[in-house]
């Protein structure tokens, strides 16, 4: 027995890639509830995934208490991880991926399939229903510019 290894539960609760993977679709999901041709760069998916899961919302909103600590810790993580998340999304079928190997990984775009979506469809749960609903309140509300994601980043507003 390992003494220094991680319970699963607490891997679980901070490593879940399944729970990543369909977190992820759910946001291309609700992009296509607003335009579903348009493709979405990698850097946006990770600017609203962040703003959403991480709780970093309140970053944008006035009406937030300001002496809460915001951490972007999460912002940097995933942004390192979504590469992975993207391939197996790519690879299961459910996002088609556009770009070239002369393009930045940021800038390369996504976008949900018809099999992402029907995948969606299936999940029947209310917890992916609130998570939906977040995304597309975050997308209405807080603009993705470069001045928005330096403030993800850490910067000022």
């Amino acid at each position: 027995m390992n003494l220094g290894s991680v319970p699963p539960s607490v891997q679980l609760l901070f490593e879940n890639t399944k729970l990543d993977l369909i977190k992820t679709i759910l946001l291309l999901y609700s992009y296509s509830l607003r335009n579903s041709k348009k493709y979405r760069k990698v850097s946006e998916i990770v600017f609203y995934y962040s703003i959403v899961n991480f709780d970093l919302i309140g970053l944008f909103l006035s009406h937030i208490d300001t002496n809460k600590v915001f951490s972007t810790n999460q912002y940097f993580r995933f942004q390192y991880s979504i590469n992975q998340l993207l391939l197996q999304l790519s690879q299961l079928g459910f996002i088609e991926v556009k770009g070239s190997p002369f393009v930045k990984f940021d800038d390369i775009k996504v976008r949900i399939t018809s099999l992402g979506i029907s995948f969606v469809n299936t999940l029947d749960s209310d917890y992916f229903t609130k998570i939906v609903n977040k995304y597309l309140n975050a997308i209405d509300t807080i603009e993705f510019s470069t001045a928005n994601i330096k403030v993800l980043k850490g910067g000022t507003q």
